[in-house]
Order: C-alpha cells, then sequence, then structure tokens
C-alpha cells in the first residue's frame, strides 16, 4: 500500500488500515501450530519453519527469537540426541 510515495507493507496485525483483518495473531499462530505441530512429531526440523512463520506473524524479530530458542531449539537439541 502506497501512502504518498512511501510504501507501507501490509501488517498481519487485527487491524489493517482502518479495518478487521480476517485473523487476529493469536488465531494465526493456532493455526500455524495446529499444522505444524503434528508434522514436528515426525520430522522435528519442521520446528525450523514454525518458528520462522511465527515470526512472519509477529513481526518482532527479537521476540521471535527469543521464543524459537525458548520452545523449538530444545524440541530440535532433544531429536538430534534420541
Amino acid at each position: 500500500m502506497y501512502v504518498g510515495s512511501v510504501y507501507l507493507a501490509p501488517s498481519m496485525d487485527y487491524e489493517y488500515v482502518g479495518r478487521r483483518g480476517l485473523y487476529s495473531k493469536a488465531e494465526l499462530n493456532k493455526l500455524i501450530d495446529s499444522v505444524i505441530h503434528p508434522l514436528a512429531k515426525e520430522d522435528p526440523s519442521l520446528l525450523i519453519l514454525d518458528g520462522f512463520l511465527h515470526s512472519l506473524v509477529e513481526q518482532n524479530p527479537p521476540l521471535s527469537v527469543r521464543k524459537f530458542l525458548r520452545y523449538n531449539l530444545p524440541r530440535l537439541v532433544a531429536s538430534l540426541t534420541s
């Protein structure tokens, strides 16, 4: 979307340009979890995709990295050692 001559990337926040989006951040995160987590039980490398998709939703890189390190990295390491 352009505002004047400046391009603003669409936000995945619940409200976008004064109108409600289709899904809230929480709903998008639940959707990602419901699709990726069952698959990650079979292939733990999909936890990397899980972290990436959540970071797209959150649009906050420092928070996304902290959450990945807290929730996904231990599961990845455990899958490598088993």
